[in-house]
């Protein structure tokens, strides 16, 4: 990033358009900083190996800003708190510009429960054959964790694996339990964590097409 500054600060420093410039050494910065950039800051950091970043892989804090930035709450935000008799994570649901702070559209919020990753039945099975777990209950945990979750009865779409990520824990989002609350409410509960880009339009999409599917049936016999 520096190095880029030094090279070029002669062409770019005389730009009268300074918030121009600002958002070029922002995104360059952003960019210095993913890949190798990760790994070199994960030695520095006194990672030996530098390992932060597996390629082809996603890190699981890439998914999260923490603790989030945004005054105001977003689509995505991640919960922690007492919702009724029930205590755990909760995921907001409701559009972020629904939420905007002096332009509030939503009298009400939606939230979906968060079940850690250690209650499902696929993950205590898997976890019973260590070390070496059968093929299929090692799919069958597989199949979770990439949102294509295979049991008898399941629509796939329900659930949505949110993983750990320093305090947080793996968990499996469930858009079958949904609860509102009160806008004024959302103080109660604690909030951990936001859905960074593109994850959370990842889990809201999978929110819309759960809930948005439809069957029409054939006039065909």
């Amino acid at each position: 990033m520096w190095n880029f500054v030094a090279q070029n600060w002669q062409q770019l420093g005389v730009t009268p358009d300074r918030i121009a410039l600002a958002y070029l050494l922002a995104r360059r910065l952003a960019i210095s900083l993913s890949g190798p950039g990760i790994r070199q800051l994960a030695r520095d950091l006194g990672d030996p190996t530098g390992a932060a970043a597996i390629e082809g892989r996603v890190h699981p804090m890439q998914y999260y800003v923490m603790p989030p930035v945004e005054p105001t709450p977003l689509a995505g935000d991640v919960y922690k708190g007492q919702v009724g008799d029930q205590n755990g994570y909760w995921v907001l649901l409701t559009p972020s510009c629904d939420l905007v702070a002096g332009r509030e559209k939503a009298d009400w919020v939606l939230f979906a429960r968060s079940d850690l990753l250690s209650e499902q039945a696929e993950y205590q099975k898997w976890r019973e054959g260590l070390p070496q777990p059968p093929g299929p209950i090692q799919e069958k945990l597989e199949a979770l964790l990439r949102n294509n979750r295979q049991a008898k009865g399941i629509q796939p779409d329900r659930f949505h694996f949110l993983p750990g990520a320093l305090a947080l824990p793996d968990m499996v989002a469930d858009f079958q339990q949904l609860t509102i609350l009160p806008r004024s409410q959302i103080g109660s509960l604690k909030r951990l964590a936001s859905l960074d880009s593109p994850f959370a339009e990842a889990l809201l999409s999978r929110f819309i097409r759960y809930f948005g599917r439809f069957r029409a049936d054939s006039a065909v016999p």
